[in-house]
Parts: C-alpha cells; sequence; structure tokens
C-alpha cells in the first residue's frame, strides 16, 4: 500500500475492508487491514496512523482533509478496541489517535470554522459528522476538558454510541452548573512528517479586554502532496469572529452539478493555489517552487521560533529557502497586547534575501470596504489585469497609487474597522488594488479585493502592522474610533543577524528586534544601524516607551 495517495483511498478503504471482514466472518481480512498485506509495517492502519499523522497529530493535507480522514481513523479504532483489544489502539504509537483528534480541533477558529489551507471549503467546521465522532472518541477514551465541552456545544449534538454517551452527560452535567463556555484552545505549533522534521503550522491565540480571541495561523510545512498551495509562509488572521486576512479556499462547485458536477475547477490551479492567491509575498509574478508539485513536496519549512510565554506579546518565525531560486525567505510575525489598543496588534515582518534584482508583491487577502488611505491613488476606468500568468491573469487592477514611506490603507468589515501599515527597505514602492474575476468566463471565481504593496530590490525587508479598531453601526448610525491609533511603521535595518522596525502609536514608541539566524534563548545578538547600536538576549526582543504627551 502506498501511504502517499488520496486519504479517500488511505483511510476509507482500509477501515472499510477490515469492517467487512468482520462481518463476512473473514479474520484475515481484519488482520491485513491493520497489519498490512505484508506484515512488515509498510502498509495497513498501523503504518498509516504512524505515517501519515505527525508526532503532533497534524494531517499533512491540512483540516478540510483532515476531518474527512478522522471518521473512518476513529470508526476503525473503535471496531479494533473491541474486537482486537491486543493491539491497544487508544495508547498506540503514544496516544496517536487522541494527539490527531487534538490537533484537529486544535486549528479551528474561535466560531468553530476551519481554516481554508490547501484544497479547501472556507465553510468546513466542527460540526462537520466525521468530527463530532471525534469529539465522542476521544471524550470517552482520553476524558473530557473544558475545551472539549466548548466544542460540543458548538456541535450541540453527539455521536450515537456509548462514546457520545459520556460526551453528553459530561455536557449535561457541566450545564447545571453553568461552566460550559466557548473553547479557547492554547496556541499551539504543530509540526509535520512522519517524524516532526517538515516544517510546522503555528497557531497563535492571545484574548483582548472584553474577551474576544484573535487567532493568527502561519504554514512553514509541507506542500501537502496534490491538495497543496504554494504558500509556504502565507499567514490568515482572525477576530471579532470573522477571518480578517482571508484564505480563498480552493475554486470547486460540491455538489453543484449544473457547474461541472462539483470537481475542482481549472482556476483552482490557475489562481486558488497560486502564491499570489494568499497572504505572502509573490516574487518576481511567479508561483513558489513553479508551480511543480513534485519540487513542492521535496522541500518544506523551517521553523525559527514559536514564543507565546507573554500575555503582551507571542510570536512565531520561520524559514523557506528552497521555494524561489536563489532566495530564501523568513517571516516572523507576532502579536502585541498594548493598554491604549483595543484588540491584539499583528506586526509582520517578511524578509527576502537575494544576490539579484527582484520584484516583490506582498498580498493582502480582505473582505469589505475600503475607507481610506494616505497616498493618492489613481482608479483605472479601462481596467486590465495585474499580469498574464500564475494567477495574475484573474487580477483585475482596479486602482494603483505611489505612497511614501508608511502606506496606509483602512478599511470596514462589518462592524470593525482595520488599518494597515505597511513599509520596506527599499527607496520606492506602489500599492495595487486588485479584484478576481479577469479571464474567468464560466464565473467560476468568487469577487474577493485584495490589497497588493510592491517594491523591488536584492535583499529586502517588508514589515506591517495591523490594527483592529473602532465600531460601527448602520442601523443606529453609530461610528466610533473609526482611524485607530498606529500612526507609523519604519524599518530601521536588517543583515543577516538581525532586523529593526519601529511602531509609532499615540502613546507608545515599539522597538521590535528579530533575531535573522537559528539561535537559542539564551544567545545574544547585537546590531548597528545608523550607528545605534540595539542588544538583546533570545530570538526577538520588543522594547515599548510610552510617549509624553502634551498638555
Amino acid at each position: 500500500m502506498t501511504l502517499t495517495v488520496s486519504i479517500i483511498t488511505v483511510f476509507v478503504a482500509v477501515a472499510a475492508v477490515g469492517i467487512c471482514g468482520l462481518a463476512i466472518g473473514k479474520r484475515e481480512y481484519l488482520n491485513m487491514a491493520v497489519y498490512g498485506i505484508e506484515r512488515n509495517d509498510s502498509g495497513g492502519f498501523l503504518a498509516q496512523i504512524s505515517q501519515l499523522f505527525a508526532p503532533s497529530g497534524y494531517y499533512m493535507e491540512e483540516p478540510y482533509y483532515h476531518r474527512y480522514a478522522i471518521r473512518p481513523t476513529c470508526l476503525f479504532a473503535e471496531v479494533l478496541n473491541r474486537h482486537m483489544p491486543e493491539v491497544d489502539i487508544y495508547n498506540y504509537k503514544d496516544k496517536v489517535i487522541g494527539n490527531t483528534v487534538n490537533a484537529l480541533l486544535s486549528t479551528a477558529y474561535p466560531n468553530g470554522e476551519f481554516p481554508a489551507l490547501n484544497d479547501a471549503s472556507r465553510t468546513m467546521s466542527i460540526t462537520d459528522m466525521g468530527v463530532q465522532v471525534a469529539v465522542s472518541v476521544y471524550s470517552k477514551h482520553y476524558g473530557v476538558d473544558d475545551n472539549l465541552l466548548g466544542m460540543a456545544k458548538i456541535q450541540d449534538r453527539v455521536w450515537m454510541h456509548p462514546c457520545g454517551l459520556v460526551l453528553s452527560r459530561a455536557l449535561e452535567q457541566a450545564e447545571q452548573k453553568a461552566s460550559v463556555g466557548m473553547p479557547f484552545w492554547p496556541s499551539v505549533e504543530l509540526n509535520e512528517g512522519s517524524d516532526g522534521t517538515h516544517g510546522a503550522q503555528g497557531f497563535i491565540r492571545m484574548q483582548d479586554k472584553k474577551g474576544d480571541v484573535s487567532q493568527l495561523v502561519m504554514n512553514y510545512g509541507q506542500h501537502g502532496m496534490g491538495h497543496g498551495n504554494f504558500d509556504t509562509l502565507g499567514i490568515s488572521f482572525f477576530n471579532r469572529g470573522q477571518e480578517v486576512l482571508r484564505e480563498y479556499g480552493f475554486a470547486r462547485w460540491v455538489n453543484v452539478e449544473p457547474k461541472f458536477g462539483g470537481r475542482y475547477l481549472d482556476e483552482n490551479k490557475s489562481y486558488a493555489r497560486q502564491t499570489i492567491a494568499h497572504n505572502a509575498v509573490t516574487v518576481d509574478g511567479k508561483c513558489q517552487n513553479n508551480f511543480d508539485v513534485a519540487r513542492a513536496d521535496s522541500v518544506h519549512g523551517m521553523p525559527h521560533f514559536f514564543s507565546v510565554d507573554s500575555d503582551v506579546n507571542s510570536g512565531m518565525s520561520a524559514f523557506a529557502n528552497q521555494h524561489y531560486d536563489g532566495l530564501s525567505m523568513q517571516r516572523s510575525v507576532f502579536m502585541l497586547a498594548l493598554d491604549e489598543l483595543e484588540s491584539p496588534l499583528l506586526i509582520d515582518l517578511y524578509r527576502v534575501a537575494g544576490e539579484s534584482e527582484h520584484q516583490y508583491d506582498y498580498s493582502h487577502q480582505y473582505q469589505g470596504q475600503i475607507v481610506r488611505t494616505n497616498f493618492d491613488y489613481q482608479s483605472h476606468q479601462e481596467v486590465s489585469t495585474l499580469g498574464a500568468d500564475n494567477g495574475y491573469q484573474h487580477l483585475w487592477n482596479i486602482a494603483s497609487g505611489k505612497p511614501s514611506e508608511t502606506a496606509l490603507v483602512s478599511w470596514l468589515q462589518n462592524n470593525t474597522y482595520y488599518t494597515w501599515l505597511g513599509t520596506s527597505s527599499n527607496d520606492s514602492s506602489e500599492v495595487f488594488f486588485t479584484r478576481t474575476g479577469a479571464n474567468d468566463p464560466s464565473f467560476n471565481l468568487r469577487s474577493e479585493p485584495a490589497f497588493i504593496y510592491r517594491t523591488a530590490g536584492k535583499t529586502t525587508l517588508l514589515a506591517s502592522a495591523l490594527e483592529t479598531h473602532g465600531y460601527f453601526n448602520e442601523e443606529f448610525e453609530q461610528s466610533v474610533n473609526a482611524r485607530g491609533k498606529v500612526s507609523s511603521i519604519k524599518v530601521l535595518g536588517h543583515n543577516d543577524v538581525g532586523s529593526v522596525v519601529q511602531i509609532f502609536t499615540s502613546n507608545s514608541l515599539i522597538i521590535l528586534m528579530v533575531c535573522n539566524q537559528l539561535t537559542t534563548a539564551t544567545s545574544q545578538h547585537s546590531v548597528t544601524f545608523n550607528q545605534i547600536n540595539y542588544q538583546w538576549t533570545g530570538s526577538y526582543a520588543v522594547d515599548i516607551t510610552a510617549i509624553k504627551q502634551e498638555k
């Protein structure tokens, strides 16, 4: 059995063979399903759960396909628990069944929806039947905690099985004590690969003063085989009940028979999986790994640091050094909680190192209405595409402008304002406002906006800050704090040792220093930019200075 085929074949087929063997009295079929035909650990259910799930429990094709795989996995585990107790399936390989259920649940946004990593629906959530089975199985064999009860409350149902009965009774008892709240999973880095050495997926969560959860996701793991997207170091960001920096998800009409029978569409390859369709940096208008699946599967991201030790700031960083020829990339993203800000501030440093000139497109997929910018832009009355291939052929160039120093783009999404400030270490830049829909004769693509910060250079540092602020209510004609408090971001310098950026808010000066080399918590670093020396210990440091306000 080959362990790199679709999970539909891998998990469903093996579970079906084993269960059918029991049903027709062919015990040998069950044995083959568990141990493989050759019985040498090269196939069968035990080999699958050992090799397709990382030690963290993460499944390489991402949550959308993980929730599909988890149902036959848990159903067959229950069969083995009853009919082959000698396997001790729920303790097998350091409790891999429990680990993979836990990993799947810990990827979800606070509202229960799964991030649309790789080929994925934007609407899949923990209410899926497979996840319901998984939560019930976990409750019976690994115990119930507050987060699991919160998940069950969102699901609003349990699996009709003795496992579900355990969860149902636990939820009933907790509700009698009025102790069931929304789940708040801790931040987690989920390693990838059968031995955990093929990169990771990072999930950082932080609560604001009102209890709202912001969640930051970064991909620095494996490609994900045939369902993988070419977006290593891509991010998404969620708060106030909505995805803010958005994932497009797959281009597919699921079960809409008049629209190509529900299969993946050509636009899935020509746009949705391309690097420009994600919140990442596209180099020279080309896709990572030249859209070559075999090449992409042969490389992976490299974790740098994952730090969630503080309620004030959390961050993660990773490298992707083999995804563009002649270029190495490093992305470091942080959430910073300041008393003066309503929600954690998202800070993003994206460094690309090369020896020749390149064009860098720093893309941001958003939703909502542009409120203001700090630069003039030209709306194009006759629109054209942003490029001819690699996803650019599907982007209408709606407007563009050239900012000076810090670029500001602010938009309103439902009841919340978001303000993005971006800059780079280069002298010039241009911002493009785009919308999907070009070269789409069958109307397969959703019409969605993005803005792209473009610059050019050799080794370059792109830096941005995204502030969540304010409240808008059209019914009551209310608009509060529509402008935010972050005023600028500036690159003070960067080299192979470290990067330093400066951020001003209404009341604070923030200096963020990040190491650009693999380091330890006790490593000391020193860089000098513009005759000022910056020193710190560990992977990064944040220095916040209060600004005196004039009376």
